[in-house]
């Protein structure tokens, strides 16, 4: 199948998402996550797959899922049938591959970064929407006995993958990464900091309104905002932000 997907005569172009949080095991039953149900890059690889791009989709084991997320146990038969439709006219266009911990991730992230690099596709991206821990621990190998009292964690920074990716893995495809943040004006100052890591592109949010209106934040170029009813919109955040990507390629 990836042969299929990364060939250049199939679709408009390849995306490399990332999607889900990383799991930082503590002792064999606790672990440390990050905060990510994956929704926002399931919707993307959603409507990529809409605009006949070819996805590699990267995910938590846990996580959203594209089109398998939309479905609900009330669901109604008839919009049962209409996601079923979507996922029929492009699963051959979709490789989906799981991770759970963080060398999970960085290992795939690197094969799939390569793979994407050596393609003969004219189009490609590489979007960074998963939410990767900045710390990591030695987990215990037994479980910590809550008995005895508080008991300190110690954490190590985890070396940033994202320069790895733009200069080293996929020097020729650009990358775009992702900032949440819980205040919007510390987004694009800190935004701005990944240029220097070789990003074509970071992609702004806040926690609270993260559903309804995004940023895209370019080198040189002013702020696109993107924003739709949070209440009455009949399209999703995600359905302009695919848009607006393949624009500026």
């Amino acid at each position: 199948m990836s042969n299929r997907i990364l060939a250049s005569d199939i679709g408009q172009g390849v995306v490399f998402i990332t999607s889900g949080g990383t799991s930082i095991p503590i002792d064999p039953v606790r672990s440390l996550e990050n905060f990510s149900t994956g929704v926002r890059g399931a919707r993307l690889a959603e409507y990529f797959l809409k605009a006949n791009w070819n996805v590699i989709f990267l995910h938590r084991s846990s996580s959203a899922r594209p089109f398998r997320h939309r479905l609900d146990i009330e669901m109604s038969p008839e919009k049962f049938v209409i996601v079923q439709e979507d996922y029929i006219k492009s699963k051959d266009r979709l490789l989906e591959i799981q991770f759970d911990t963080l060398e999970d991730y960085f290992g795939e992230l690197e094969k799939y970064s390569k793979v994407l690099e050596n393609s003969i596709a004219s189009r490609k991206m590489i979007l960074l929407a998963a939410a990767v821990s900045d710390f990591t621990t030695a987990s215990k190998s037994s479980k910590i006995d809550s008995s005895e009292g508080f008991s300190v964690i110690e954490l190590d920074k985890v070396a940033k993958a994202l320069p790895s990716v733009t200069f080293s893995w996929a020097p020729s495809v650009p990358v775009f990464s992702f900032k949440l943040e819980t205040e919007e004006e510390k987004i694009e100052p800190k935004a701005i900091k990944y240029f220097d890591q070789g990003v074509k592109g970071v992609i702004g949010n806040v926690l609270s309104s993260r559903r309804w209106k995004v940023s895209l934040i370019m080198k040189d170029k002013p702020t696109v905002n993107m924003e739709i009813d949070a209440v009455n919109s009949v399209i999703e955040i995600e359905d302009l932000l695919v848009s607006r990507l393949i624009s500026v390629l």
